[in-house]
């Protein structure tokens, strides 16, 4: 089953090693200290392998951290993220590979109910992004999304913030997404589906898979330890009212802030 849906990255050509050379001589001088070939390789495999393009995106990715990134969100965009879990990152939830757990469940959103505030919004993810670059590990540093569409509809469609997260994502955190899966997809996501595509890269899309409940119980299976997932999406993990409190583990939430310490406000 891991063979049908996970697909380890090929080992670099000859070509290749010789544009991450290219890559790193051209831009070893502003390089952070926590950056090195490996990072490197995400901008190039986001770009395809083509060094000036490569460049520009890591060039820009630098500038965005100095104009725009968000130093501080407000502690209210993070308890509301802990309160309506819409999307809930597992620091301790980790595949046989040893990445991280992402888990989506969309059907939590509504811009109605959520005050939608889109770069408030997007602030809250950035922040979740870099918590995601603190906990990932290397060989197969990247993590594991499994998007839940039970009882999704079109209320929950917010295609305006789909896009300002892609536009801000995509290009500024290349390739920390590993494989993706969709499960419980309505017949109506399908319309909307081709929509999103478009904003994808082909790098992106080829990473995504949408499953049936029987591949998902067997292919889940055997990547994760079923007391680590929710008993709707195969495994054993009793989940709580999204609206009660106390479900978030405190050690899970010391965790998050310890790693982004300075992204949060403390109220």
């Amino acid at each position: 089953v891991l063979t049908r849906y996970f697909k380890p990255r090929a080992p670099p050509t000859d070509a290749q090693l010789r544009t991450l050379s290219e890559f790193e001589a051209l831009v070893k001088d502003e390089m952070g200290p926590e950056e090195d070939q490996v990072f490197l390789v995400r901008f190039l495999i986001a770009r395809k392998w083509n060094l000036e393009d490569a460049t520009t995106m890591y060039r820009a990715g630098k500038e965005w951290k100095i104009t725009t990134f968000p130093l501080v969100i407000p502690s209210e965009v993070f308890f509301r993220m802990l309160h309506f879990r819409v999307m809930e990152i597992f620091p301790r939830a980790r595949d046989r590979f040893n990445q991280p757990l992402i888990l989506m469940t969309p059907h939590r959103y509504n811009p109605d109910i959520n005050n939608r505030e889109l770069e408030l919004m997007t602030k809250g993810v950035v922040w979740g992004m870099e918590f995601i670059t603190s906990i990932v590990r290397r060989p197969f540093d990247k993590f594991v999304f499994i998007v839940d569409m039970t009882n999704w509809g079109l209320r929950n469609a917010d295609m305006k913030l789909m896009s300002k997260l892609f536009n801000t994502i995509q290009p500024n955190y290349p390739d920390y997404m590993g494989s993706t899966y969709i499960v419980n997809a309505p017949w109506i996501l399908s319309g909307l589906w081709k929509l999103i595509e478009m904003m994808l890269d082909e790098h992106t899309k080829s990473k995504i898979a949408f499953l049936k409940p029987n591949e998902s119980k067997e292919l889940f299976g055997a990547l994760f330890d079923p007391a680590d997932l929710y008993e709707r999406i195969g495994g054993t993990k009793v989940e709580t009212n999204p609206t009660s409190k106390g479900e978030w583990d405190p050690e899970d939430i010391k965790e998050w802030k310890t790693a982004c310490s300075g992204t949060a406000e403390e109220r």
